[in-house]
């Protein structure tokens, strides 16, 4: 019977499954070239959106790459071979990535390259293999990162700078407490959502225990040094109590006089002590 009948708008277009595709349109027909050498071009554009795998553990430091391949339906490598794109059409195509405006990623490398499927039902069916790496933009980073830094460097020198006994003490932490609670609820609108955790969550989980640490020290050390001053409040009431009594031990109980015996029995008082 031989092979099945090919649909005549698919002779000179080969069925090219985009791997990992959600959607696939083209907005315009194919540009079809001939030489005058035989060889038939057929360029064509697509627009589609693509289901990536991305790990988002290193959060807002990561960078991502998102890769797709294409591949023929029915050709095996024998008849259908993709070929790369030239060095200055990958230059434009990273330009042109570059332009989009993201709000947080900057596009950093886009490539291509081919390949020959060798098991499965595809075994011998060539294939191109598309790239692109994008890294989170400077700006985001830094705010994330220097803003608990910030928080972490003022609320410890502001501390130390203080008294232990003083009460305002306390109120550097309980600050530092109250900040890192509102940053975390800005940032949470902001991090994906994963169902594992990423280096932001670990870094406001971090600042936490910081801010919750140094308010449980700096409370441990001004009730120290509260009950310092309490103590030496009363040792000095005690001391005062003791040289009143003193005092008034000497006007009730004077001081007993000593009786000297002179050798010719004249009986005469010693001075006082």
């Amino acid at each position: 019977p031989g092979p099945p009948p090919t649909p005549r708008g698919f002779m000179g277009t080969p069925r090219l499954p985009f791997g990992n595709r959600r959607d696939l349109t083209s907005p315009f027909e194919g540009i079809l070239n001939v030489t005058n050498t035989g060889l038939v071009t057929l360029t064509q554009r697509y627009i589609a959106s693509y289901a990536v795998n991305l790990d988002m553990s290193d959060f807002p430091f990561d960078t991502q790459t998102l890769s797709w391949d294409v591949r023929s339906q029915n050709y095996s490598r024998s008849l259908v071979r993709f070929v790369a794109a030239s060095p200055s059409a990958l230059r434009n195509a990273s330009a042109m990535l570059a332009s989009v405006q993201d709000p947080t990623f900057s596009f950093s490398q886009y490539g291509q390259r081919t390949a020959t499927i060798t098991t499965g039902i595809y075994a011998d069916f060539h294939v191109l293999q598309v790239t692109v790496k994008a890294a989170r933009i400077a700006t985001m980073t830094s705010v994330f990162l220097i803003f608990p830094i910030c928080l972490v460097c003022v609320s410890l020198g502001m501390v130390l700078s203080q008294d232990p006994g003083k009460e305002s003490r306390l109120s550097v932490p309980t600050g530092a407490l109250t900040a890192t609670m509102a940053f975390s609820f800005v940032v949470s609108n902001l991090c994906p959502p994963v169902s594992y955790v990423t280096r932001m969550h670990l870094l406001i989980f971090q600042t936490y225990i910081f801010a919750a640490v140094q308010l449980v020290v700096n409370y441990y050390l001004w009730r120290v040094q509260a009950a310092r001053r309490e103590l030496a409040e009363l040792n000095a009431e005690n001391k005062a109590l003791l040289a009143d009594a003193q005092w008034v031990a000497r006007k009730v109980y004077p001081p007993p006089t000593k009786v000297a015996v002179m050798p010719e029995g004249i009986h005469k008082p010693s001075p006082p002590p």
